[in-house]
């Protein structure tokens, strides 16, 4: 596909006129542009905050134009208000896309994982439901559990950690954060599961909802989280972060009825988890 920039779309960012043409997500979108299947002006463009101006040329390849959303992502628990999947690791938490593969087109976000986390994901069917599940999140009335594959042999078998966190910096629309005696109040609880002198493997149950919570804390302790490209120091040999969202435990805000969701462990983790559940 080829186009040249008019002037309805003239000062707009990229990503938002590929969206648009390519009648796409936006966190597909991102892939294409980081795989290099976008040309601007006869060169490979990565950025989707570009703004294009009059007259640019943008040329979409035959491989992007042929791929289409996964439809293989599984369903963990739905009905009539909630669909629960196994968000695959190297997707997004982006609603267009969620939508897209179910063909669902009131599905909502009820919280986010990072994009290079896999697991639980819970999505509503409503806006009200949305607000609902939110709440439920906001006062602490659902129990997360993870899974962390990480860096060094981590000696205590059980760990409380309530480093508090702050924004480090930004950047290309991506945050970073650290532990800070200015941030926001937080608590992680850690159990080792299994570990060698290599590397561990981790239970983290989350009290707090902060960004990137577990991720800064095992960074902190000095046992990052293996694959993790913005708080582990070391070259990366991995192709993906090591943290799972393995289980959720919650009440429903209609029903009432308490519902239990576990994501089956990825390959590549420690088997010790695997047989756990």
């Amino acid at each position: 596909m080829e186009y040249r920039v008019d002037k309805e779309w003239m000062g707009k960012r990229l990503s938002r006129l590929l969206k648009h043409k390519m009648d796409v997500s936006l966190e597909l979108v991102q892939r294409h542009l980081a795989n290099g299947a976008i040309a601007l002006n006869g060169k490979i463009e990565r950025f989707g905050s570009y703004r294009v101006q009059l007259g640019d040329c943008l040329e979409v390849g035959k491989a992007a134009l042929a791929q289409k959303p996964p439809s293989s992502i599984d369903i963990l628990y739905e009905d009539a208000h909630l669909l629960i999947c196994n968000k695959p690791h190297g997707t997004a938490s982006c609603p267009d896309f969620f939508r897209r593969v179910w063909n669902l087109p009131h599905l909502r976000l009820a919280h986010r994982l990072d994009k290079e986390t896999s697991g639980c994901l819970i999505l509503t069917k409503s806006s009200e439901m949305e607000k609902q599940m939110q709440a439920v999140f906001y006062k602490r009335k659902i129990c997360k559990e993870y899974f962390a594959q990480v860096e060094g042999e981590f000696l205590e078998e059980y760990k409380k950690i309530t480093f508090p966190i702050g924004l480090k910096d930004q950047f290309h629309g991506g945050k970073r954060y650290q532990v800070s005696a200015r941030g926001k109040p937080c608590e992680t609880h850690f159990r080792c599961i299994e570990r060698n002198k290599e590397t561990s493997l981790l239970q983290c149950v989350p009290r707090t909802g902060r960004t990137h919570q577990i991720r800064v804390h095992l960074s902190a302790i000095h046992h990052p989280i293996l694959g993790d490209c913005l708080y582990n120091s070391h070259v990366n040999i991995y192709e993906r972060m090591f943290l799972h969202a393995h289980s959720l435990t919650f009440f429903h805000p209609q029903t009432q009825k308490k519902i239990e969701v576990v994501a089956p462990m990825p390959t590549g983790f420690f088997t010790a988890c695997a047989s756990r559940r």
